[in-house]
């Protein structure tokens, strides 16, 4: 199944992780620093258990080192979030563009069936059609949104 396909059929869900997406980064917060001093707390540490250094310099560089590694992957976390909403964000955007240049005679139906989320029995009253239209103007538009990302050099791949 390609970007179209999903899309097409999974539109709605993919508005709800966009909303999370955006949700979580709006209010993220970090890690408090209760949570982190437990999490010192609870480490284990690998190094040998016996030392000639003195004992407060290895707890100070342990917790040193155990702080820079929180914090590197707080910022990863945040990092990742942000490209997971940016990628998605673009490629709603892009097929929001490819179903608005569908032909005008059949956008308002697919914009139902797909933005707005219609089921088919919804569909059909509203526009006075009936399910073999539905059906034929669906594919026709999933082929012209095909053909507008080919022409757009995007890809349908859904990694990439």
């Amino acid at each position: 199944m390609d970007k179209v396909d999903y899309y097409f059929q999974h539109y709605q869900e993919a508005q709800r992780e966009l909303s999370i997406a955006r949700n979580l980064l709006e209010n993220y917060r970090p890690v408090s620093e209760d949570a982190f001093l437990y999490s010192l707390a609870m480490q284990q540490s690998t190094e040998e258990k016996v030392k000639m250094s003195k004992t407060n310099h290895r707890t100070e560089n342990m917790a040193l080192s155990y702080h820079e590694k929180f914090l590197a992957e707080e910022q990863e976390y945040k990092q990742s979030l942000f490209e997971k909403y940016c990628n998605l964000k673009a490629d709603i955007d892009f097929f929001n563009l490819a179903i608005y240049s569908v032909d005008e005679v059949i956008r308002d139906i697919i914009i139902d069936l797909v933005i707005v989320g219609l089921t088919w029995e919804e569909l059909l009253p509203k526009h006075n059609i009936s399910r073999m239209t539905v059906s034929r103007y669906r594919q026709k538009a999933i082929k012209q949104v095909k053909e507008y990302y080919r022409f757009a050099g995007k890809s349908m791949s859904m990694t990439g």
